[in-house]
């Protein structure tokens, strides 16, 4: 059993081995130049306990739905397993141990021994079995459970949701929303840029390279969705083809005034500044770079 599941990994695997070496491992070189490194074990320790808290607070709901169920299903009797099934408890819950306890386990590791910056987000890929856990959860608590589950889990989307609007419609939370482009004014600056950039081409504008953030919003809020080189550096947008950016053109954001320009064109600036302020938070600069030829 064990040499056939690792037949089927390898048989898995292989194609992405087969790409990954007829392109010079361009997928591992993306992960070695995005992972942010943690020094110290106490650095990675709260990074792993800040993770898991982080995980426990978006099964939050899933968790009080199920916790709910249990107390009033508790008086239910319970209902036996099936019988003549093929596949026992124990090896039934070995499996699921793997698919939910093997890739947190992963991720532990990589943050404790090697200090990786576990990302918020990888949660979702590592949690992403649980629903098969919770379902092996409820096989004892008979027929009735089902209903009881779905009109559980209505009234739990329902306060969520409310919940979160409140942060959308109460102003007291205004100053507390943390929305990226709350205050951020991401259409100004997209206007400015794609404007400078219309009255040196008639092109499309296919690439924004700089920050993630300013570039992000650039493109974002420009109407075209160019594609974005992320700090100017191949390796940490290995889908860009740099060649053809070179003959498309592009524009550059700056969070600082540059020591060098890609090209001739000089350098723009747009102050942003709070509403009711004139005091500006911080500038961004930005150059254009025309293409060679429309594509």
């Amino acid at each position: 059993g064990a040499l056939l599941a690792v037949g089927v990994c390898l048989a898995v695997f292989a194609p992405h081995v087969v790409w990954m070496v007829n392109h010079d491992f361009v997928t591992l070189k993306y992960g070695s130049a995005t992972l942010h490194q943690l020094d110290d074990l106490p650095q990675r320790l709260y990074k792993l306990l800040s993770f898991s808290a982080l995980q426990l607070r978006m099964l939050l709901w899933v968790l009080l739905s199920m916790g709910a169920l249990a107390l009033w299903m508790r008086k239910q009797p319970k209902s036996e397993a099936l019988p003549g099934a093929r596949v026992s408890d124990r090896e039934r819950r070995a499996w699921l141990l793997g698919l939910l306890g093997w890739p947190l386990a992963v991720l532990a590791v990589l943050c404790l021994g090697q200090g990786v910056r576990l990302q918020d987000h990888w949660g979702f890929q590592a949690m992403q079995f649980i629903s098969l856990w919770l379902a092996w959860q409820l096989r004892s608590l008979g027929p009735k459970a089902a209903p009881r589950l779905l009109l559980l889990a209505l009234v739990v989307h329902v306060l969520a949701m409310l919940t979160y609007s409140r942060s959308v419609w109460d102003p007291k939370t205004l100053d507390q929303r943390g929305r990226p482009d709350q205050f951020y004014p991401a259409q100004a600056l997209a206007d400015a840029v794609v404007a400078d950039w219309k009255r040196h081409t008639a092109c499309p504008l296919r690439y924004v390279v700089g920050g993630t953030y300013e570039a992000g919003m650039v493109s974002v809020y420009s109407g075209q969705n160019p594609a974005i080189l992320e700090a100017g550096v191949p390796a940490l947008s290995p889908w860009i083809d740099m060649a053809d950016l070179q003959r498309s053109g592009a524009v550059y954001v700056y969070n600082e005034p540059p020591a060098r320009l890609p090209g001739p064109e000089p350098l723009n600036k747009h102050a942003f500044t709070l509403p009711g302020s004139d005091k500006s938070l911080y500038d961004v600069y930005w150059t254009i770079v025309p293409p060679k030829a429309c594509p």
